[in-house]
């Protein structure tokens, strides 16, 4: 089998052993790591703030289409605008991934309903030794203090940018790993740019879903206190 893409190690991290699907957050985490692929293959070179596509053929179908949006652009862009941009161009981002490691023998697609009622998809593993050999490569660096290699470093970085690593470590350990995690970060720019895209990106989402959640729980007191008035 082909090595896995950043995306497709990302996957089988944000996903338990069940395959129940993450947060809509980690979407951003695909897009970035799709870009980084784009990186690693030469694809994408950082020019001052941007990122500015190389013409060149991916030979993956998702890194293909990624590319070609990055091509049709106008003008260069940054890499907040394309990790944005990348979920909405390739959507159902997630879905896709899932479906490459389907393809792959990975994993196996299975419709589900949540709450009984919301349709999703399960992805439940048919081989689990991809996902372990990425966790444990993963936990060797943050528990252990291997040495990553470079796409293991970039891998970090968007674990850490997503805050996904948190789960991948145990409590006593939280504190070792995040110490290692900051000398394990991509000392080229085009990652780092675009590891801290995700992490904006992912902490502005999550302010307005708790600015939304307040709200509606101020509403929710609101009328009740109106409806005892009326009492």
């Amino acid at each position: 089998m082909l090595p896995l893409l950043l995306a497709e190690e990302f996957f089988l991290l944000a996903h338990d052993e069940r395959g129940r699907p993450p947060t809509v957050a980690y979407e951003y985490g695909y897009s970035g790591a799709l870009l980084m692929d784009l990186a690693d293959a030469g694809l994408v070179v950082a020019v001052g703030k941007d990122l500015v596509p190389v013409p060149g053929a991916p030979t993956h179908p998702l890194l293909a289409a990624a590319h070609a949006a990055l091509l049709a652009s106008a003008r260069p862009r940054t890499a907040d605008f394309w990790v944005d941009r990348l979920r909405i161009e390739l959507k159902p981002l997630e879905s896709r991934v899932g479906s490459s490691l389907v393809e792959r023998g990975v994993l196996e697609s299975r419709p589900h309903r949540a709450l009984g009622f919301y349709p999703t998809v399960l992805w439940p593993r048919v081989s689990p030794a991809p996902a372990c050999d990425v966790r444990e490569r993963v936990t060797r660096i943050l528990v252990d203090g291997a040495a990553p290699d470079v796409r293991a470093a970039w891998l970090r970085s968007l674990l850490s940018a997503s805050r996904l690593d948190r789960g991948l470590v145990d409590e006593p350990s939280r504190g070792r790993a995040e110490h290692r995690a900051r000398s394990t970060a991509p000392a080229s720019d085009v990652p780092a740019s675009i590891s801290g895209a995700v992490e904006r990106l992912i902490r502005g989402q999550r302010i307005i879903l708790f600015v939304v959640a307040g709200s509606l729980s101020l509403s929710i007191v609101m009328m009740a206190a109106m409806w005892l008035l009326y009492l």
